[in-house]
């Protein structure tokens, strides 16, 4: 089997990840021929696929939104040189790609929807134009993928989609085989390291953080707060550390494609997300063994289950924050045994071994279908 993946580019984001760890499975899928299309050109993940032998293929130039039509013959062009069997395609932009180019190919198309936002950030005219489009391609497509429960009601009510046309796929990390960390060092003994992953803008919610992280201090004045990723808030967050006196608790350490050597030291793992779809570095942290706390929202609230495999917390109750990561801090123990049944449920629903194999044999099934 022949699957080309259609996304709109290759940077350090949650789908693009998705599409990374699916791809580059090992041999989890011998009769699955991965390659990628990118509207793109350039991206932090790109290397990486192409240190793992998947091609990767894209114009020479990205024109913005006047390239749809030249991305249109870009794609049909490949399709007829690769011969593919499956279109799969990432978030709305490329779902309106692949619904054309597989509808013009007669092949099988899969959309997977990687969020709770089903729609591009830009204004109004422009989303319900995606909005009517995202509808006949979803209502095309052999299955829509919804990576959480959460998504899949979305996808239902906003696209009007019968329940037989959506499947639900949860993303997977990879398990790393052994945990080299101590599970429960005594922060007398070492300081508390707090650390977050994510992207710099404001769903992600680190105005909570810097607030909790001011109360954390004044019980434990050698915590360490690290917040790794890149984004648009990355100078103003700098300037907000700066002023509220945490320059020497809490450091951005910009982006980077080895989360786990942050997570490996990590005592605490932190998500102060508005929203998600399915929160990879949750999932990522939790199959370090490291505890886990996170906002009480959607997507969150799916892979953590309060008190048994890690804690939530209200959304905006930074004082609750502080609470959570002080008391966890305070009681290692307590918290070490969360970490492995939150390490066991990972292996067990969301590894990317288990998503491979859901994604291979729904590539089967949609080829079955349009033979």
């Amino acid at each position: 089997m022949k699957v080309l993946h259609l996304i709109n580019n290759l940077k350090r984001e949650g789908a693009q990840t998705v599409v990374l760890n699916l791809v580059t499975c090992g041999n989890r899928q011998e009769q699955v021929e991965h390659s990628v299309c990118v509207r793109q050109p350039n991206g932090p993940l790109r290397p990486r696929l192409q240190q793992c032998s998947i091609p990767v293929f894209a114009p020479e130039r990205y024109y913005g939104m006047i390239s749809i039509i030249r991305m249109l013959g870009f794609i049909d062009r490949l399709i007829e040189d690769q011969g593919f069997d499956v279109i799969h395609a990432h978030l709305a932009d490329a779902a309106l790609l692949g619904w054309y180019v597989a509808r013009k190919n007669s092949l099988p198309l899969l959309i997977t929807h990687h969020g709770n936002h089903l729609l591009p950030d830009c204004g109004a005219l422009c989303r319900r134009f995606f909005l009517s489009g995202l509808k006949i391609a979803a209502n095309y497509a052999y299955r829509n993928v919804a990576v959480s429960a959460s998504v899949a009601q979305q996808l239902k009510f906003e696209l009007a989609l019968s329940p037989e046309k959506v499947i639900i796929i949860p993303n997977g990390v990879p398990v790393p085989a052994t945990i080299n960390r101590g599970l429960s060092r005594s922060p007398e003994r070492s300081a508390p390291s707090i650390v977050t992953v994510g992207r710099l803008v404001s769903l992600k919610g680190y105005d909570q953080l810097i607030s909790a992280a001011l109360t954390v201090v004044e019980k434990y004045d050698n915590a360490r707060f690290v917040i790794v990723g890149e984004g648009p808030l990355e100078q103003e967050l700098k300037q907000t550390i700066e002023r509220s006196g945490l320059a020497g608790h809490m450091r951005l350490v910009g982006p980077t494609d080895d989360v786990p050597s942050f997570l490996r030291g990590a005592d605490v793992y932190v998500s102060t997300s508005h929203y998600e779809g399915m929160p990879l570095s949750v999932l990522e942290a939790m199959a370090w063994c490291v505890p886990v706390i996170v906002s009480d929202v959607p997507g969150n609230n799916d892979v953590v289950e309060h008190n048994i495999s890690g804690l939530l917390y209200r959304l905006g109750d930074s004082e609750a924050l502080a609470e959570a990561i002080a008391g966890t801090i305070q009681s290692p123990g307590t918290a070490a045994k969360r970490a492995l049944v939150a390490r066991q449920m990972v292996q067990d629903k969301y590894s990317t071994d288990i998503a491979t194999d859901s994604y291979g044999a729904l590539y089967a099934d949609a080829i079955a279908s349009k033979n």
